[in-house]
């Protein structure tokens, strides 16, 4: 029951971010169509080093459906979302550590951006069949250096408030 009780906190919480996030309008600063910080995968990285996989993985899914029905955005929404939110979660367990520091919180962060951004244009291109959305790709993977920095100075902000001895490595 505490499992599942965290999982629909986390949940709620990473929806909560991503009405937050639709409402900043990025387009002013940076003029790129469908820019957002990932203010939801906060989350996501957090529940990945303290609840492990399952829970994140549960997380990511849900938001993922819930996200597409409370915006009334429907399948394409959720297809993006989704394909984004799985891989990029997949991505950021295989390079989190065991034992051994390979990656720090901000690699880890930056490889699920850009992985988010490739499985997008990934969707965009098998449903519009146009290669032109390809074009957009090098831009996105250059700003996902940037918004994954920020969704991991974030992401470790909120770490350090849960002393754990196996995210002290993560935290210097």
């Amino acid at each position: 029951m505490r499992r599942l009780t965290r999982t629909a906190v986390f949940t709620a919480m990473a929806l909560a971010l991503s009405v937050v996030e639709s409402a900043v309008p990025l387009g002013i600063i940076v003029p790129v169509p469908g820019l957002k910080l990932g203010f939801a995968n906060i989350v996501t990285l957090f529940v990945l080093f303290t609840d492990g996989f399952p829970t994140a993985f549960a997380v990511t899914l849900l938001r993922g459906v819930l996200g597409a029905f409370f915006a009334s955005t429907g399948f394409m929404s959720m297809a993006y979302s989704l394909a984004g939110g799985l891989l990029s979660l997949f991505v950021m367990a295989l390079m989190k550590p065991g034992q051994k520091r390979v990656f720090s919180l901000y690699g880890i962060s930056a490889a699920g951006a850009a992985v988010h951004n490739a499985a997008q244009i990934g969707v965009a291109f098998l449903m519009l069949s146009d290669s032109a959305v390809l074009l957009y790709l090098p831009l996105l993977l250059i700003v996902s250096l940037f918004t994954g920095g920020v969704t991991a100075a974030a992401a470790q902000l909120v770490l350090a408030r849960f002393r754990k001895p196996d995210l002290e490595r993560f935290l210097r």
